[in-house]
């Protein structure tokens, strides 16, 4: 997989929203997940921002991530850290309330 350029599509669990994301490994606005919903001013929990603490963790329904650094965090089964990690293809996420 190359982690320098690709489009990602970014669907919420609710369908009311939706955002069409450009993933650049070295972007000057963001790296992550996380990072990409903070630049798109999607309201996300985070901590350390290091995959240890688990305060990032969102649901994944579909689609795929890459951790760019394996996380510490407690994680179940369908839940990412999205603080370190990339998409690599569309998804449909659940953000915690």
């Amino acid at each position: 997989m190359n982690l320098t350029i690709f489009n990602c599509k970014i669907i919420f669990s609710d369908k009311q929203r939706s955002l069409n994301i450009k993933f650049t490994h070295n972007s000057p606005h963001y790296s992550t997940l996380l990072e990409a919903l903070e630049w798109n001013n999607i309201p996300t929990n985070y901590q350390c921002k290091s995959g240890y603490c688990g305060v990032c963790r969102i649901f994944l329904i579909h689609g795929q991530i890459k951790y760019k650094q394996e996380p510490l965090g407690y994680i179940s089964p369908k839940e990412i850290l999205s603080c370190c990690c990339i998409p690599v293809n569309n998804l449909i996420i659940k953000l915690k309330a």
